[in-house]
This record gives C-alpha cells, sequence and structure tokens, in this order.
C-alpha cells in the first residue's frame, strides 16, 4: 500500500483555532473592543480573534471547567472555574488578572461546606461599578431532596 499524506480539512470559513486541547471555554469583549479567551485553563487576549497574544495559564489547577469571564472598568479579567466535571464537580474558583499576572486561584465554593450536597458548581461571575467580584453557584442535592422546593441550592457570594 502506497504512503499517502493525512489530509486536514480547513475549518469553516471566518473561523480561527485559537488554542488546542481543553473541554470548556468562554469568550467576552472588553470596553475597548479588545477579545479575552479562556479555555483550559489558558487564557489569551488580542484585538481580534486573529491577532491574540500568547497563552497564558490562569492556574496549576486541573480540570478546568465550567469556565466564566467577566470584564471589570479596567478590562481587567475575573475568572471563575470548577475543578472536575459534572458528578466530580465538588470545587469552584475565582481568580483575576492584576498588574500583568494571575491571581492564585482562590477556593470560593465547596460541597464539603455543605451537608448532604455531593457538588459545588455552575459558577458564575460578574463585577460591580467598582471593580468588586460577584460569584455564585450551585449546590446538588440528592436526587431524592431536589423537590424540596424550600431547600436553597443556589448560592452567592
Amino acid at each position: 500500500m502506497p504512503w499517502t499524506a493525512a489530509v486536514v480539512a480547513a475549518p469553516p470559513p471566518r473561523t480561527v483555532a485559537i488554542g488546542k486541547g481543553g473541554s470548556d471555554g468562554f469568550v467576552a469583549t472588553g470596553a475597548d473592543g479588545a477579545v479575552h479567551i479562556v479555555f483550559d485553563g489558558r487564557y489569551r487576549t488580542g484585538p481580534a480573534p486573529e491577532r491574540l497574544g500568547p497563552e497564558e495559564r490562569i492556574t496549576d489547577l486541573a480540570p478546568v471547567n465550567g469556565v466564566r469571564l467577566a470584564l471589570d472598568g479596567k478590562n481587567r479579567p475575573h475568572v471563575v472555574f470548577t475543578t472536575g466535571m459534572t458528578a466530580r464537580a465538588t470545587r469552584s474558583y475565582y481568580t483575576a488578572r492584576v498588574d500583568g499576572r494571575w491571581l492564585p486561584a482562590e477556593k470560593f465554593a465547596d460541597a464539603a461546606d455543605f451537608p448532604e450536597r455531593p457538588r459545588a458548581y455552575v459558577a458564575d461571575v460578574a463585577v460591580d461599578g467598582a471593580g468588586h467580584a460577584l460569584v455564585s453557584f450551585w449546590v446538588g442535592r440528592p436526587t431524592e431532596k431536589r423537590g424540596e422546593l424550600d431547600n436553597p441550592s443556589f448560592y452567592y457570594r
């Protein structure tokens, strides 16, 4: 059988590859028009998808899933993420890029803090006018308790 080169399909028109690997990501646009992208625990930014800067690691924690990104008034990215997927998602973390570097990831949700709750994930982030990060998260209830509507499962910190 003769040797043949592998055929690699080109992406669809107007599609730009921004990174390799990962299972989750998020994109936001700053007030200055810059694109900010987080995927697989890495971050890139630039004036357009085809002109992004180099990748930066946002954390040494892994795996990074459930990523959410918000920008403050100074176009600094604030990121929340969960380590683990679905049934293994028990902790959520926050980090931000300040003065050109990523802050150490800070755990803000842990299923261990909630009796009978197997997961703490689906984190989200917003930034108020003063630049304060506002985070929320969901803690999973066992299946038999999901019908108890007065049993809270969504929290804000």
